[in-house]
């Protein structure tokens, strides 16, 4: 399974898979509209880069309801 996506293929209109903005981009171009050349990349690679890196347990601090929590996280 691809982790770069053009968003000219099939498979960018999922946004479970690339994302709500990319997918919406994906959809306009399928419908004819015109959007620019790009690719997107998947959650999966995003979810591996974090992994590769060590930054899983901060992206979900990050992203927590707390927002003093989140705060600190992100300038870490």
């Amino acid at each position: 399974m691809a982790n770069v996506i053009p968003l000219t293929s099939p498979e960018a209109v999922d946004a479970a898979r690339v994302g709500p903005k990319a997918a919406n981009l994906a959809v306009l171009g399928r419908a004819g509209l015109p959007i620019p050349d790009g690719h997107c990349v998947s959650a999966e690679a995003y979810r591996l880069q974090l992994a590769s890196l060590g930054l899983e347990q901060t992206a979900r601090e990050v992203f927590t309801a707390d927002d003093a929590i989140a705060r600190r996280s992100a300038l870490l």
